[in-house]
């Protein structure tokens, strides 16, 4: 799921949102352009009110970590 989460960031396509995804905040910055978006957020103060989209769309658990933790 990672490679092809990868394969899209790298061919400039965008993952759905609706399912879970299992990339960093890095890579979810690098696939979705937030500058405006977080710039919005500062401006009427939604970062100490809301979650930020990447909060609200990661897994519940770290899956990253223990997909490494199992293949090593």
């Amino acid at each position: 799921m990672r490679a092809m989460e990868k394969f899209t960031r790298d061919v400039g396509g965008y993952a759905f949102l609706y399912a879970d995804i299992f990339m960093t905040e890095e890579e979810f910055e690098q696939m979705f352009d937030l500058r405006l978006y977080k710039q919005v957020r500062q401006k009427y103060y939604a970062e100490r009110a809301f979650p930020s989209l990447f909060d609200k769309i990661k897994p519940e658990i770290n899956v990253i970590e223990i997909g490494n933790k199992e293949y090593l």
